[in-house]
């Protein structure tokens, strides 16, 4: 068996000579050869949680690295299953997609939509993100679901008929597209608004302390030292 093959669970960092940190797995100093065969493992989970401990960051980096814009650490950590390693870059969060996003939208389609009102009129054909509020500094949105999408629809065919006709008795037509609209909304949730509004800052929340929690082990990790490791011998 070659000698660079792990073998071992326990992994260290010690100081060597001028204050350098080596990297250690039992009693080899660990090589680059060791730590390609390191199992490339998440450190966090989605929940901003670690499943590990982490040892120290390597600046050891592969042509894979030329696809990560952004700066990243590729760091080693021991876990219940042996050493591993995680390439991690600084969280980046966008539009929170709640679940109760689409009931929500839902709601304020049956209200907005027989007045005319944005933002669903406003909302393009082929876009299916709707913006909904702000909570606890995080853009709420959802994606439009195929009920409210129909209700829009059925709106602006309304819309358009009264907008671009004129004379004669309309009244038929105007009434059945009405009723056309009207069925699809009474598909759509049947639950207050202020109901769910709730239900949205609940979810929020947590997820403003998701954010903050993968903020915080970002820079937390940022701090590690730096451990340095052998040749390919």
């Amino acid at each position: 068996m070659s000698a660079d093959v792990i073998t071992s669970r326990r992994i260290e960092l010690l100081t060597s000579g001028v204050s350098v940190k080596v990297m250690t797995m039992g009693s080899r100093q660990l090589t680059v050869t060791v730590f390609r065969q390191l199992i490339d493992e998440r450190l966090i989970s989605h929940d901003g949680h670690l499943k590990g401990q982490p040892m120290a960051f390597v600046n050891y980096h592969t042509a894979e690295c030329k696809d990560i814009e952004r700066e990243h650490l590729h760091v080693v950590w021991a876990g219940s299953r042996g050493p591993r390693c995680s390439t991690i870059e600084p969280p980046s969060f966008g539009w929170f997609f709640p679940p109760t996003g689409q009931e929500y939208l839902q709601a304020i389609a049956r209200r907005l939509l027989p007045a005319g009102s944005d933002p669903l009129l406003g909302v393009r054909d082929g876009s299916s993100v709707v913006p909904l509020c702000k909570r606890h500094g995080i853009a709420l949105a959802a994606r439009m679901d195929a009920l409210t999408r129909d209700a829009v629809k059925r709106q602006k065919e309304l819309d358009w008929f009264q907008a671009n006709n004129r004379g004669g008795n309309l009244k038929e037509r105007i009434d059945s597209l009405a009723a056309d609209r009207d069925r699809a909304l009474e598909a759509l949730t049947s639950r207050f608004e202020s109901v769910l509004l709730l239900a949205l800052d609940a979810e929020a929340s947590a997820e403003a302390e998701r954010r903050e929690r993968h903020s915080r082990l970002w820079a937390d990790l940022r701090e590690l030292e730096q451990a340095f490791i052998g040749g390919l011998a």
